[in-house]
């Protein structure tokens, strides 16, 4: 054998270390995620809660822009009589 070649102890030493750090990260991954879940079950209601009234906001102010000015102007340019 050359000197350039690794031994089987020398490889297996290697790839123990690697199967090392692979464990370690799966570990802190794997905790990450937990605390991503948590916190996402804590702030899920709330959000949901903040969406809904964002939404019926919304609503009032399309409803307000299409139906509710359109007609007072209108009520607004009759009694002033600028319509002919």
């Amino acid at each position: 054998m050359s000197d350039e070649t690794p031994s089987n102890g020398v490889l297996l030493a290697k790839l123990e270390a690697m199967s090392a750090v692979v464990l370690a990260n799966q570990t802190t991954n794997h905790e990450a995620q937990l605390a991503i879940i948590a916190q996402t079950s804590k702030t899920n209601g709330r959000v949901t809660a903040l969406e809904k009234t964002k939404n019926m906001f919304m609503g009032a102010l399309i409803f307000m822009n299409v139906i509710v000015v359109p007609i007072a102007v209108a009520a607004i340019i009759k009694y002033v009589g600028l319509a002919k």
